[in-house]
């Protein structure tokens, strides 16, 4: 599988900090095809548009969503993101996000990796890499 973990951070997974996304953040960045940015909107569980941008990347070449992302802000009508990360309080458990996204992706996805980054002090964010799998579809 690509490696867009290292591709967007320069590093392995296992190596990246918390810090390190931050500093990812500290200036704009621009969505791409194998790049999504998903802000916590104070959800404690998966929300139907993480659903949809997992199902849209495993139906193309696959990629990255940063669940506790900044917020986007809009820049002469691009849309980037930058600052403050917008972390989760509670840990969500990576077994029931895999789990959930079983339940909601058809056919049942493999290739999906899920990536707990926290700071230590009960702020975490989470990471998806994913590659191209075939034909899925989202259940609603």
């Amino acid at each position: 599988m690509f490696d867009f973990v290292k591709a967007h951070f320069g590093t392995e997974v296992e190596k990246l900090t918390y810090e390190k996304v931050v500093e990812f953040f500290s200036t704009p960045k621009t969505e791409n095809t194998n790049l999504e940015f998903k802000s916590n909107r104070g959800d404690k569980k998966i929300t139907e548009k993480i659903y949809q941008t997992i199902c849209a990347m495993l139906n193309s070449a696959g990629g990255l969503i940063i669940w506790g992302a900044p917020k986007e802000k809009s820049n002469d009508g691009v849309k980037e993101c930058f600052g403050d990360l917008t972390p989760f309080t509670v840990q969500l458990k990576s077994e029931d996000i895999i789990r959930s996204i079983s339940d909601k992706i058809l056919p049942i996805p493999n290739g999906i990796e899920v990536y707990e980054i926290d700071d230590k002090n009960q702020h975490y964010i989470y990471l998806f890499q994913m590659c191209y799998v075939y034909r899925c579809k989202c259940l609603h």
